[in-house]
Parts: C-alpha cells; sequence; structure tokens
C-alpha cells in the first residue's frame, strides 16, 4: 500500500512539474512579438533593396530581444506605448501617433510599456536575401 501511495504522489509532481513547464513556454510565445508581413517590394532606385512593410503587436510588458537588421527601419507606432532602446543614443519613448528610425546594423530593442498592446508599422529598407533580423550579440 506504502508503494503505490509513493508511485502516486511522484506521478502527481510529476504532472504539476509537466503542467508548470507547458504554462511557462506558452507564456514565453505570447510574449514574442506578432509579425505579420503586409507588402514585400523591389527598390527600382536602390538596385538590390527591398521595401518590407509589416504591421506588428506587442503584448503589454513584451520586452524583445536586442537585435539588429541589415538596413534601415522606420516605424511608426498605432497604439501604446514603446520604450526604444537604441545603442549609442539615449533612449526615448514612442506613442501612439509617434514615428522612429533605427540605423541599419545597429543594435536595439524595444519594451511595450503600459497596459496595452502596441501595435506598430515598421518598414524596412534591406538589402534583398539577407535575413531581416539577426540576434545581437
Amino acid at each position: 500500500m506504502r508503494k503505490v501511495n509513493i508511485i502516486l504522489l511522484v506521478a502527481i509532481a510529476f504532472t504539476a512539474f509537466l503542467s508548470s513547464v507547458l504554462a511557462l513556454r506558452a507564456q514565453e510565445k505570447s510574449d514574442l512579438p506578432k509579425r505579420t508581413v503586409l507588402m514585400t517590394n523591389d527598390l527600382g532606385t536602390v538596385p538590390g533593396h527591398e521595401a518590407i512593410v509589416s504591421d506588428v503587436e506587442l503584448a503589454p510588458g513584451v520586452k524583445e530581444a536586442r537585435h539588429t537588421h541589415p538596413g534601415e527601419l522606420l516605424g511608426y507606432v498605432r497604439e501604446g506605448t514603446l520604450t526604444l532602446h537604441v545603442e549609442g543614443k539615449p533612449t526615448t519613448t514612442v506613442t501612439a501617433g509617434q514615428a522612429y528610425f533605427v540605423p541599419a546594423d545597429t543594435v536595439h530593442w524595444a519594451n511595450c510599456d503600459g497596459p496595452t498592446a502596441c501595435k506598430l508599422i515598421s518598414t524596412f529598407v534591406v538589402p534583398k536575401g539577407k535575413p531581416l533580423t539577426t540576434p545581437a550579440k
């Protein structure tokens, strides 16, 4: 009888552990920015480059990982309050109706501060064929 109780306790503990891990994984995935590409187009005036326009949404409290882009980023905040960190520049707060710029190959990241999601439009002017985002070292 005692052996059955120990097995039952181990099974309950394992189930609780597994549930916690799965909940953390679900939370991590929801903390990632949601990006939807709206348009990609070659730039006739800049050979070998393209423009990529995307809709981005960050849940409240989300902090992006440090990263770079191979070309310029022009952003517009539609909703929410974004804290933008660009290496070599002062941290700025960008709110709904404001735009921002990140130079090519510059390490940057953003936090969605406040109680509401941050909804952005991001436009990239990048060399064709290169990865759009690279994690920073």
